[in-house]
């Protein structure tokens, strides 16, 4: 990560379902890019499953974020700061500040809110 300077590091990501298209679809992208370097990682997912909606591809955009910053901040010869990532959903925001909570009881979209939690807890 040569050339990468504090608060040069953006994060976007988005999350997809069009019910009309297929009810059984959701899929997310998302980028993250260095204005310093210009280097980017970039990607995409999809899945298909009875329980696709909105809320779903969007956690599935913070997993993604997540696992790039994660994998990319593993060498432990390097000091990284705190990266902070914003999410356009509500949900997802308050699940990803508080990876620490607990779900609720029938929690919509637990196992990947799980997910989330656990990349997050386990990449400090």
């Amino acid at each position: 990560m040569d050339g990468l300077v504090d608060g040069t590091l953006v994060s976007v990501h988005d999350g997809s379902y069009m019910k009309e298209v297929n009810p059984q679809v959701c899929s997310a992208a998302f980028m993250i890019r260095c204005s310093n370097t210009g280097l980017r990682a970039k990607g995409a997912v999809e899945e298909w499953l009875e329980s696709a909606d909105n809320y779903r591809a969007e956690i599935l955009g913070g997993i993604m974020t997540q696992l790039v910053l994660k994998a990319a901040s593993q060498d432990p010869r390097l000091h990284y700061r705190t990266v902070t990532v914003d999410y356009d959903n509500k949900g997802v925001v308050i699940h990803g500040n508080s990876p620490q909570w607990p779900l609720k009881e029938n929690q919509a979209q637990a196992d990947v809110l799980r997910v989330l939690k656990r990349v997050i807890n386990t990449s400090s």
